[in-house]
C-alpha cells in the first residue's frame, strides 16, 4: 500500500497508515491518480482517500483489491460527500472515482450520537 499512497501527493504532508502504523511523507501538491488498495483491515483508509479526492488536481480512481471491511461506513462517507456537492462514481465496492478541482459546498449536517 505504501507505493500506491506515495503516488498521491498531498499538500505539504501525507499521513499514511500501513497496518495501523502512521507514517508521514513530504509532498508539495495534490496530484491525484490511480490507487489500488487493500481494505481488508480497515475501511477508514478508503474513506480518507475519498474525502480528500475532490481536492486533487487530477481526481482519484480507487481500485479496491480486497474488502472493504465495513461497507456501511463507505456508504455513509459517499452519502455525506454527495450531500455537500461532490459526486462519486462507483462500481459496487470495487471501484470509486472522484473528479478533482472541486470543493465541498457549505451546509449543515447533524451527526448521529453513539
Amino acid at each position: 500500500m505504501q507505493a500506491e499512497i506515495e503516488a498521491i501527493r498531498l499538500d505539504k504532508w501525507l499521513w499514511a497508515a500501513r497496518f495501523f502504523k502512521t507514517r508521514k511523507l513530504a509532498a508539495d501538491a495534490i496530484s491525484g491518480g490511480k490507487v489500488h488498495m487493500d481494505c481488508s483491515l480497515s475501511s477508514q483508509f478508503l474513506s480518507g482517500l475519498l474525502l480528500v479526492a475532490p481536492y486533487t488536481a487530477g481526481g482519484l480512481q480507487i481500485h479496491v483489491t480486497r474488502g472493504p471491511v465495513s461497507r456501511p461506513y463507505i456508504d455513509m462517507t459517499i452519502d455525506i460527500m454527495e450531500q455537500f456537492g461532490v459526486p462519486v462514481k462507483r462500481d459496487g465496492y470495487e471501484y470509486f472515482e472522484v473528479s478533482g478541482h472541486q470543493c465541498y459546498a457549505k451546509g449543515n449536517y447533524t451527526v448521529e450520537p453513539d
